[in-house]
Formats: structure tokens, sequence, C-alpha cells
């Protein structure tokens, strides 16, 4: 899977990169980071398939994007009922990426500006960082 996951990444989030200025970096070939200066959205891929964290470099936290996206701005998001869970890795993370930027883009625009006061909503446990991007 190796480079894999970055270019999808850099395809599906394209618009979202180039408008926010995140520069991608490759953490290893399972995950890859879209990092801004007060935060970084951490993809990664594994048997149970992509996450999607938000990690407050200030706040030294991170939480769970996706969850928070789908249980707080469910009314935002624009779902399709196609699954590609059977279908070849590349083609699962080219349609999952797509599906999740677009959401970002609908449902996240604060987040991506770096804004924390959707923080405050967030209801679910948040892990510590110790690590430097």
């Amino acid at each position: 899977m190796s480079a894999l996951l970055k270019v999808e990444i850099e395809a599906a989030f394209s618009e979202i990169i180039n408008q926010y200025g995140l520069v991608v970096k490759e953490i290893t070939e399972s995950e890859v980071v879209l990092m801004a200066s007060p935060y970084v959205i951490g993809i990664s891929v594994d048997r149970d398939g992509l996450s999607f964290m938000y990690y407050d470099l200030s706040l030294k936290k991170g939480f769970n994007l996706g969850l928070f996206l789908i249980n707080k701005r469910r009314n935002l998001l624009v779902f399709e009922g196609s699954d590609k869970s059977d279908r070849p890795l590349p083609e699962y993370l080219r349609y999952n990426l797509e599906v999740f930027a677009r959401h970002l883009k609908n449902a996240g625009t604060d987040i991506l500006r770096g804004e924390k006061a959707w923080i405050q909503q967030y209801s679910w446990p948040a892990i510590n960082v110790v690590r430097v991007f």
C-alpha cells in the first residue's frame, strides 16, 4: 500500500488542501496527516477501515472527527447508498476519502479554518497527543 493512501488523500482533498493551505505528510504507509498551524487532521487505514482524527496542537488532544461529524452535524452531510467495502483497496479508499472530504467541506468549514468552538460540543473521550507531527 506504499504511497497509495497519500496519493488518494491528495486527490480527494485537493480542494481543501489548496483552500486552507494544508500540508500533506505521510507518517507511515497507513497514516497520512493534513497539517495546518493550529491543528492536524490524521487519516489512517487499517483492517477496520478509515479513521479521521483532529489533533489540536495547543490543547495536545485528539478528537474523532468522523464520529463528531456523523453525530453532531449529521443534518449537514450528504449520504449516498453505495457500499464499497467489498471493492479493491484503491477503489475503497478513493470512494470513502471523497465522501469524507465532501462531508468536511459541507459540515466542517469552521474546523478547517482552525476555529475551536465545536470542541465544546464534542462529547466523547479525547485522546492525549504525545507525538509531534
